[in-house]
């Protein structure tokens, strides 16, 4: 699937794709009539959509538990830590 954040945000295509092997690839000249007209390839889009908002949001998470682990390794303090505009306060994990 590409080009689904350009129908969904209307703006201009941001990449540019290559194929890797022989492929097929169908154009639609109305894609956002498509997806309204198909629910269940809004819904795999969704997902899609879905799933690299949590990769996203894991990796920020990861980067915001090195950065307080570093400061709390340089400073030896383990209080709330302000990162920018984002104030983080200690949160028990359970498993």
């Amino acid at each position: 699937m590409l080009g689904e954040m350009s129908v969904l945000l209307d703006q201009p295509h941001t990449a540019t794709v290559r194929a890797a092997a022989d492929s097929v690839v169908y154009e639609f000249d109305d894609a956002a009539a498509f997806q309204r007209d198909q629910p269940a390839m809004a819904l795999s889009i969704a997902r899609l959509l879905a799933q690299r908002l949590n990769v996203a949001n894991t990796y920020l998470a990861d980067l915001m538990h090195h950065e307080r682990s570093d400061v709390e390794r340089v400073t030896g303090e383990n209080d709330d830590v302000e990162f920018g505009s984002c104030r983080r306060q200690p949160v028990e994990l359970r498993q």
